[in-house]
């Protein structure tokens, strides 16, 4: 159980937000278009790329983002442990590699956004997950501590960024193929997002 927590961040997609989009299509379409290999990650290859292929494969990334919001919904329990902690009086923070547009769409559609406080897209800084930039910039914007903030992922990128800032991490575990790595980041585990809120303390 996690006591003294203030402040709660959690990534958007496949956590919060079911897309239904499969990242193996996505990955697929760069490669093919743009010949290059995203082993390393998507925007990670596609920021190697000179300048007019980058606009070009981030315009696609965007269109693949926004067409994944047609059929999306929310992640089973996500409004109710959002509520949840909303009424307590814990600060809630939002990070996606997604754009703006995209997670802003996203919060529109599924009138979330009253819940958070802060939130941070691939859009603010130079950096993406597992960078820890995000994660940092919503603790500064609301002034909490890293030991008071509990970052929860449904991938390694989330639990590695949270780790990397200093902060609690709750890895979402969605299904039962998950790499070693993804709980060496981990300082607890859920199978349901209901269990947060019994993992913080009132």
């Amino acid at each position: 159980m996690f006591s003294g927590v203030e402040l709660v961040i959690f990534d958007m997609d496949q956590t919060l937000v079911d897309s239904k989009l499969c990242y193996k299509s996505l990955h697929e379409l760069i490669l093919d278009k743009f010949a290059v290999c995203t082993k390393n990650g998507i925007l990670e290859a596609i920021e190697g790329m000179d300048l007019p292929e980058r606009e070009a494969a981030m315009n696609d990334v965007e269109n693949w983002e926004l067409g994944g919001l047609e059929n999306a919904c929310m992640v089973n329990n996500a409004i109710y442990v959002l509520e949840e902690l909303f009424t307590r009086g814990i600060k809630l923070g939002l990070f996606t590699r997604n754009n703006e547009k995209v997670m802003c769409r996203a919060m529109e559609l599924f009138d979330i956004q009253k819940f958070f406080d802060s939130w941070a897209s691939r859009d603010y800084g130079q950096e993406v997950k597992p960078h820890p930039q995000h994660i940092l910039h919503i603790m500064d914007n609301l002034d909490v501590d890293p030991k008071k903030t509990v970052v929860v992922g449904d991938w390694t990128f989330d639990v590695e960024c949270g780790k990397r800032a200093g902060a609690l991490t709750v890895g979402f575990q969605r299904h039962e193929n998950y790499p070693a790595e993804f709980f060496e980041h981990c300082d607890h585990v859920i199978r349901d997002l209901t269990e947060l809120v019994s993992l913080i303390e009132n």
